[in-house]
């Protein structure tokens, strides 16, 4: 496999990246809402639905590795994250990244760009897939392919997965404090008010156990004195 081919496979994967409001979104949400932030980083922005949800936020930013038409009061930024991100140091106070690790050769260098463009006491939110989850230890038990674990193999653009252990691992080796690590639940508020509830037991019982199909971490930079 070759960059080009991964840049290109992630390109493909993100061209058409709609943010729904599903379970993930809103744990995210909830996370970087009670830092209060004055300034907030989307990496792999997408279609900007999650930096609509910070309307009060006074600096907004995005960032894709496709072009993005974003809302006017919303700075797009086109950048393929093999490369520095185009930020000063200590440029914000939480960042946002959705789906975006397990598609880096990378990873290192990634988190070490999100410390250093982080203010002390900043946050970041990070998602990616769960090599633990439920469903992935039915289909070992199977015999089956695990899911989006290869990027020829349906998991589009994706070389790596984690652990929940191999997550906390990389994020305190770039210098990061974990504050919150849990994971999602089913999705059932999407199809009916009357099971969310059922939704939120769900994601207790998942996070409980760290099982859900996506790992959901906050961490945060160390704050200067």
């Amino acid at each position: 496999m070759s960059e080009f081919d991964l840049i290109h496979d992630n390109k493909r994967a993100h061209k058409t990246k709609t943010v729904r409001a599903d379970a993930r979104i809103r744990a995210c949400v909830k996370l970087i809402r009670q830092e209060q932030p004055e300034s907030l980083l989307d990496i792999g922005c997408g279609d900007g639905g999650f930096l609509r949800k910070f309307s009060h936020v006074p600096r907004r930013v995005g960032l894709d590795i496709v072009h993005r038409k974003l809302e006017a009061d919303i700075e797009f930024v086109l950048h393929d994250l093999t490369l520095k991100m185009p930020f000063d140091k200590a440029s914000f106070d939480a960042i946002f990244a959705g789906e975006i690790l397990e598609h880096l050769l990378d990873t290192d260098y990634f988190l070490r760009e999100c410390h250093r463009v982080l203010k002390p006491g900043g946050i970041l939110v990070l998602t990616t897939p769960n090599l633990c989850a439920l469903k992935n230890l039915f289909l070992w038990a199977a015999g089956k392919q695990l899911q989006y674990i290869d990027y020829r193999l349906g998991g589009l653009g994706h070389v790596r997965y984690f652990s929940p252990e191999s997550l906390k691992q990389i994020l305190q080796d770039n210098d990061f404090i974990i504050t919150k690590l849990i994971t999602n639940g089913y999705n059932l508020g999407d199809y009916s008010n009357m099971l969310v509830w059922l939704e939120n037991l769900s994601i207790w019982i998942f996070s409980f156990l760290l099982r859900g199909n996506c790992l959901i971490v906050k961490a945060k930079k160390e704050a200067l004195g």
